[in-house]
């Protein structure tokens, strides 16, 4: 079974097909076989109240050692599953492509795309491989430069690999670059086990290659230009008014539409109301509004826990609707 995808002439957006070198399509194709993967390991192992079928959602019969290669993975409904979502948004990460809070940073979706790097299954019960045990796979390519690129923005030891995927380059032609360059790897490894390479160096050098494509940066022209540290604000004023009357924006549901919240939620937590604790929504609202998002979200869960230690009856209220 192959999994190497080439570029088509698929009817797909202008920047994927200039950036991304394997397609949306034939990722998700690769996703499906692997929650096929998965049915197939379910099956090996038990549960025995749990068949293969309520995982492909399907039906599909006796199952046995080498079915699962036989079943039409197109009839996965990928709206079913989590991953799929985190899939989406590390495509659009990787690449630089798709929705821009997406492009911007991987936040949560980064310890989930490397969990699925270091456990999805390499191998269907038949010993054949799975998209995640070929490096040309469009799936693996994708979840990779993505880890790669989160560790990039964030200053975490990365590899010639890693390196060589953010350039879209082969392995090879990346180490004779950086050898030509004179940047070698720092001596220290990875989890993984790869020799990395110095943070700057690796700035410094994938800057000069064509297909490095730099992460983009989010949009913060809607905050007022002179913002003051809102986490020390909050040490002197009710939420509702540092929040709204120090930035641009207008209004708690505008902050909750910009930060992909429940707007009641939102409204709850400013006006210190019982609410549900959502630490990623709180670092979403931090990274938009505070200089300092740690601090930001420090202080409005040590503000959030006594507002719910005593609700006085009222409702916690979801982050989500």
């Amino acid at each position: 079974m192959s999994h190497k995808h080439f570029m088509k002439n698929e009817h797909i957006p202008a920047d994927e097909a200039a950036r991304a070198p394997v397609t949306r399509s034939a990722v998700l194709d690769d996703l499906r076989q692997m929650i096929l993967a998965t049915a197939d390991f379910v099956a090996l192992v038990g549960p025995v109240d749990v068949s293969p079928d309520q995982v492909l959602g399907f039906e599909v019969g006796e199952w046995s050692i080498g079915l699962a290669n036989e079943l039409p993975h197109e009839r996965i409904d990928l709206n079913r599953f989590r991953i799929t979502g985190i899939v989406n948004r590390a495509y659009d990460f990787a690449w630089q492509v798709g929705d821009r809070e997406s492009r911007c940073d991987l936040g949560h979706d980064a310890i989930c795309v490397h969990s699925f790097i270091q456990l999805a299954p390499q191998q269907f019960t038949d010993t054949s491989g799975t998209p995640m045990e070929s490096a040309d796979s469009a799936l693996r390519q994708t979840l990779r430069a993505a880890r790669a690129r989160y560790y990039l923005d964030n200053e975490i030891p990365f590899s010639i690999a890693d390196m060589a995927l953010l350039a879209r380059m082969t392995e090879p032609a990346a180490r004779a670059s950086l050898s030509k360059e004179g940047i070698r790897t720092s001596g220290g490894k990875n989890d993984s086990g790869l020799a990395t390479i110095e943070h700057r160096d690796a700035i410094r050098w994938l800057e000069k290659r064509r297909g490095f494509v730099p992460t983009e940066k989010r949009d913060t022209s809607n905050v007022a230009a002179e913002v003051r540290d809102i986490a020390d604000l909050f040490r002197e004023a009710a939420w509702k008014d540092v929040v709204i009357e120090t930035t641009g924006i207008r209004g708690i549901d505008a902050l909750a539409e910009l930060t992909k919240t429940n707007a009641d939620w939102l409204r709850a937590v400013l006006m210190e109301q019982p609410a549900e604790l959502d630490i990623a929504a709180l670092e979403r609202i931090g990274s938009i509004i505070a200089n300092d998002t740690p601090r930001f979200v420090g202080i409005a869960i040590e503000r959030m826990m006594r507002a719910n230690a005593d609700p006085k009856g009222q409702p916690i209220l979801p982050a989500h609707p």
